[in-house]
């Protein structure tokens, strides 16, 4: 039985994984910074699978004591097997220039220094123990793509992108130590719609690209959890969105009507 710890999994990619990682009869440490939605959250896992099987800690990762605390709770619980570094937060619709500085601190405090301070408590405890798996969720900018009011979230991708990597190749003294990247992509979640332009006719536009390239939760979360308990390599990518699958996808879009589309409609609507 493997135990897994996923940050930011009280909604989501991270419930969807830690869904799929106890039907996998795996058990689960769900973390959070809203404790009533991670209760949430919990009490609706707790209904469909064994209550023992998963449990909760709420604390915010970019607050030192918190993290120490989310990281020996989890532990007491069960011996870690795998980490995922999976929250994250979006930035104001801005250019850099606009920003507050308290914006710059909140999103490179969590998307950034939170991720790496994790990570280094995560591979010096499965130095200790001998073996266990670390995962950094990637987003918007870790290919160098660049998006304009995007700029210091893509910043922070990008940035964790060289550090996961660095890390791995750090790491590949230990053989039993994995250190991997995943890629989502385009993900039906309230991070996506946030993303949707204020005019309407970017909106649509953008609505019609997150048609042919966007996926929900239920979909992609299973692809990646699959992979993580399969992977036997020391720096994978586990990526759902490849270049391919994005060029098969434009390459029928104008003959194949998908069924996100009627997904996108109603997110939108709810968010609204």
């Amino acid at each position: 039985m493997t135990h897994v710890v996923i940050t930011g999994s009280s909604s989501g990619i991270g419930l969807g994984m830690a869904r799929e990682f106890l039907k996998h009869g795996n058990t689960v440490t769900l973390n959070g910074r809203n404790k009533e939605k991670l209760e949430e959250s919990l009490n609706m896992l707790q209904k469909e699978f064994p209550s023992d099987m998963v449990h909760a800690v709420p604390a915010d990762i970019t607050q030192e004591n918190e993290l120490q605390s989310l990281f020996r709770t989890a532990q007491e619980f069960l011996p870690i097997d795998i980490w995922i570094n999976n929250a994250g937060a979006d930035q104001k619709r801005q250019p850099l220039y606009e920003l507050e500085l308290s914006e710059f601190d909140r999103i490179i405090d969590l998307n950034l220094k939170a991720m790496m301070k994790a990570s280094r408590l995560a591979i010096r405890y499965f130095i200790d123990r001998g073996h266990g798996s670390l995962f950094n969720m990637e987003g918007f900018g870790a290919n160098g793509s660049m998006r304009e009011q995007l700029g210091l979230y893509g910043t922070t991708k990008y940035a964790l992108r060289y550090f996961t990597k660095s890390l791995a190749k750090e790491c590949k003294q230990y053989p039993n130590i994995t250190v991997g990247r995943l890629s989502p992509g385009m993900v039906t979640t309230s991070l996506l719609l946030h993303d949707l332009p204020a005019d309407p006719k970017e909106k649509k536009q953008a609505l019609k690209i997150f048609a042919i390239l966007a996926d929900t939760v239920e979909t992609v979360t299973p692809f990646l959890v699959k992979k993580m308990l399969r992977n036997t390599k020391q720096a994978p990518l586990i990526a759902w969105l490849t270049g391919r699958k994005i060029f098969l996808r434009f390459f029928i879009a104008p003959f194949h009507k998908r069924d996100i589309i009627k997904v996108l409609e109603a997110e939108t609507v709810n968010e609204q």
